[in-house]
């Protein structure tokens, strides 16, 4: 199967929450633009839901818990942001970060190969006067070429010195066959040579529940390497609401900050898919196990 063209897809455009900001919209990301690249690429040519509610974490004018990714109460002047974006899609959220990021700053959009050429055509056509550098290459998750080729390119130089700061993931849990190969390629990015141990990077995620049965075993796995948390939001009224719930939409999203568990840098990761997802090597043993975090915050939501 062709990851992007799945068996009986039926899809359409994505819309704007806001009819305010979907006026605004530009462009290359809006409706027309969306089903011509829906037509070529497939699923990677629409704007996922959940990449809505993860631009609205980039506005360093809202007010998170944890900060925002370009609050100035989390940045530190002397350090620029290192960001990569895993499955950049249509690259939405990479054009916006563009968009708040500082001189120096890198944003690294990345997916299949077969997708760079809407990430270039779409990026390119976003850009304004941007003052930091924003750089488009392939990665298929669990791709050791893939993966060896960013880190040699971007990681390897004394002289560059770059280690990621942010690691950025939009509605990226959906089909069971890949939910694998992506904990592998947040494992991979999240350790030598990408990271500095002392100060790892912050992965945001955000995600739309579509099939809990299908999708709770990343989340599982995900927990035992990952220290996470729902990020919440203050409204204008000076309350406090979850990024992603909804009083007016069936939809039940999530907007997640997480963070490698240090302790985690020496576990053996498996080679198999099954084993990884159901948690062999974590906590450094060879027994079957989960984490319960995301299963917690459900009951949570239930409960309010």
């Amino acid at each position: 199967m062709k990851p992007n063209f799945p068996d009986g897809m039926r899809i359409t455009p994505s819309c704007r929450p806001s009819a305010a900001k979907r006026a605004a919209d530009d462009e290359a990301f809006g409706w027309v633009s969306q089903a011509e690249a829906i037509e070529r690429y497939g699923i990677a040519g629409r704007v996922w839901e959940a990449s809505y509610i993860m631009e609205e974490f980039l506005d360093p004018s809202v007010v998170f818990d944890p900060p925002g990714m370009f609050s100035s109460d989390t940045h530190n002047s002397a350090r620029s942001r290192t960001i990569l974006e895993l499955g950049s899609g249509t690259g939405l959220l990479s054009a916006r970060m563009a968009d708040f990021a500082d001189p120096g700053d890198l944003i690294l959009a990345t997916d299949l190969p077969e997708v760079c050429s809407l990430l270039h055509k779409n990026i390119d056509a976003a850009r304004q006067s941007r003052a930091c550098s924003v750089v488009i290459r392939p990665l298929a998750w669990g791709e050791t070429l893939h993966i060896n080729a960013l880190a040699e390119e971007y990681f390897s130089s004394p002289a560059e010195h770059r280690m990621l700061t942010h690691i950025v993931c939009s509605d990226l849990v959906y089909f069971p066959q890949l939910l694998a190969p992506l904990l592998r390629a947040l494992l991979s990015v999240t350790a030598g040579p990408f990271i500095d141990p002392a100060s790892p990077p912050q992965v945001v995620i955000s995600y739309k529940v579509r099939s809990l049965v299908k999708e709770s075993p990343f989340w599982s796995a995900f927990g035992l390497w990952f220290n996470f948390a729902p990020v919440i939001v203050k409204d204008a009224l000076g309350r406090w609401r979850r990024v992603g719930a909804s009083e007016d939409s069936g939809d039940t999203m999530f907007l997640f900050v997480a963070e490698r568990k240090a302790g985690s840098l020496g576990w053996a990761i498996p080679d198999s898919d099954v084993d990884l997802l159901n948690g062999v090597g974590a906590e450094g043993t060879e027994r079957a196990k989960g984490d319960s975090t995301f299963e917690s915050l459900l009951l949570m939501d239930i409960s309010d």
